[in-house]
């Protein structure tokens, strides 16, 4: 569920221009105020904190997460593994499921999995070493590196590695859950994990000859809970107004207006969230609140100056590669 919201902000004495300035200034919509001065970090921050309140949640200043040092390019490409091998293997599900008449075969997609961890190897592993939880960690590192070899294994060393690639996906699934409440860093980096060793284990037991319908409903239930742990909640802010309603502008004014939109767990995962900013109209008596001036109508996040803020927030997060992979794992 996407949450709007109006965040009422105070700006520095330096932004608070006296009314008839103001009028002048904004009768022309290209006579905007400097959307980046030196206070957006302070404004940001408490957008992020209303939100978060907003939510019933507790903002505080947190340890440095584990995946504090993972950067948004090993993020992209980790996720953008994600996209393509739970891609093949729907492809894989439609070659079988049409008799070979389309999709691709076993080896297909096997091969073109292998290809997606080569590619991506170093930046999946760099993200799997964030995982706080050692043996999920290890299994998880593990299965990737020795993925390559899947076609030399024996039957039985198969059969063996099949299963333990289904441990390590069940054991990941049992973490998620046995995790304190606000554990948001180590869920997403064990949402990553499900994303990254899912395809492996699903072609491991096709490969080994085992079915793969209870581990795709481990999977679905999996990837629900991720989605559901990191909702996006978003709000528009005109910027540079903090006055008692007799004193504003007459109406409709163009000012410049922030969009904002940020994970659960923004406060513990650096760069959930996306935001856009630009000019827009404003009505009279459209509230939230009593001090909370609220647009005219309800923005659209998903096409924001041609950006969806909410897929751009959710790509930063495992709810991104939740919503991709449950989209690929149910059956028709």
């Amino acid at each position: 569920m996407i949450k709007a919201c109006c965040v009422d902000r105070s700006w520095p004495a330096t932004y608070s221009w006296p009314i008839a300035e103001q009028k002048e200034r904004h009768r022309d919509p290209h006579q905007l105020p400097d959307p980046y001065g030196v206070t957006m970090r302070r404004k940001l921050l408490s957008v992020l904190t209303a939100l978060a309140l907003a939510a019933g949640g507790v903002v505080a200043v947190p340890a440095k997460p584990a995946s504090a040092a993972i950067d948004w390019a090993t993020i992209a490409a980790v996720y953008g593994y994600v996209q393509k091998a739970y891609g093949y293997w729907k492809a894989l599900q439609g070659f079988l499921n049409s008799g070979g008449s389309s999709g691709l075969s076993l080896e297909q997609a096997t091969h073109m999995i292998i290809s997606e961890i080569q590619a991506s190897r170093n930046e999946i592993v760099t993200h799997m070493t964030s995982i706080a939880t050692a043996d999920v960690r290890a299994c998880t590192i593990h299965h990737v590196i020795e993925f390559a070899d899947i076609e030399r294994f024996n039957n039985q060393i198969l059969q063996q590695w099949a299963q333990d690639a289904t441990s390590c996906v069940t054991r990941i699934s049992t973490v998620y859950t046995s995790l304190p409440a606000n554990s948001y860093a180590a869920w997403n980096d064990l949402g990553a994990a499900l994303g990254v060793v899912g395809p492996i284990a699903l072609i491991a037991r096709t490969r080994a000859g085992f079915g793969t319908d209870g581990l795709t409903d481990l999977l679905v239930q999996a990837f629900q809970r991720v989605a559901a742990t990191f909702p996006v909640n978003c709000a528009v802010t005109p910027d540079g107004y903090n006055y008692p309603d007799e004193q504003w502008p007459s109406y409709p004014i163009y000012i410049f207006t922030s969009y904002q939109c940020y994970s659960a767990g923004a406060h513990q995962i650096p760069g959930a969230g996306a935001s856009s900013g630009g000019g827009a109209w404003w009505q009279q008596h459209v509230y939230l609140d009593q001090n909370c001036r609220c647009a005219s109508s309800h923005p659209d996040y998903t096409n924001i100056g041609g950006q969806n803020l909410i897929a751009a927030t959710e790509a930063r997060t495992a709810r991104g590669i939740a919503l991709d992979a449950l989209e690929k794992l149910r059956r028709p």
